[in-house]
């Protein structure tokens, strides 16, 4: 039976997360709620593709369901003032199974290309425009992801290495030997949420269970754009 999460995170948990660079908090969400984003998923269609891009964007009216109290107390013990500055839904189905490899989170996506000090390696896509801000940009920076379904070792739960956020930028062409050796599995249940810093190294395995991995993936910043960049995608909560 879930249960109501506190008001907001604890010192222990913040003080873990600082530390770690992750964090997993069981039953944010009940199951009613759970099966409602699921349901509107399905009504919307969009459990026919296994990855959307500005997903929050594009499904407003999910918002009020995906932000609920729990969500929203811990968004705030974080930071008060993070917006929403990138929203995903993927999922790791049967017929759609990949593994990714080691990596942090490196880019931001913005609006428009300005060339603007610290922000470098600018990609110009035909939808999107992505480019790595600063070093303390992506230090201050989280992500929660929110879980769909049971994520477990068989079926492609993340793995992280604890720490590694505060290790900069890890030049992982040269090597990651002495990195993933101390590699732990964040296993959750559906309704939990993985709340993590973009820099920790990460990865995950092929699904081996034929269970789907389904995951709304948000990212925020508090950081405000210099150079009138903006985020391409931003949603005040």
């Amino acid at each position: 039976m879930n249960e109501q999460f506190d008001s907001m995170l604890s010192i222990d948990d913040l003080t873990n997360f600082e530390k770690d660079g992750c964090l997993t908090i069981a039953s944010v969400y009940k199951t009613e709620e759970i099966e409602r984003i699921v349901e509107l998923m399905s009504s919307l269609q969009v459990e026919q593709t296994f990855g959307v891009r500005q997903f929050l964007k594009k499904y407003e009216v999910l918002i009020p369901i995906v932000f609920n109290e729990n969500l929203k107390s811990i968004i705030r013990s974080i930071s008060k003032k993070a917006v929403v500055i990138r929203s995903l839904y993927f999922d790791k189905p049967p017929n759609a199974n990949w593994m990714v490899n080691w990596h942090q989170d490196l880019t931001v996506e913005l609006k428009d290309k300005k060339e603007t000090a610290g922000f470098k390696n600018w990609r110009v896509l035909p939808k999107r425009i992505t480019a790595q801000p600063p070093l303390n940009v992506l230090e201050q920076m989280f992500t929660i992801r929110i879980h769909l379904d049971d994520c477990l070792k068989t079926n492609g739960a993340l793995n992280v290495v604890k720490g590694t956020h505060k290790e900069g930028i890890i030049p992982i062409k040269e090597g990651l030997d002495n990195w993933v050796g101390n590699r732990e599995v964040c296993e959750i249940q559906k309704g939990g949420v993985l709340i993590m810093r973009p820099l920790v190294l990460h990865a995950s395995k092929r699904t081996e269970n034929n269970q789907n991995r389904r995951i709304v993936h948000i990212e925020f910043s508090d950081y405000e754009l210099p150079n009138n960049l903006k985020w391409r995608e931003s949603l005040s909560l």
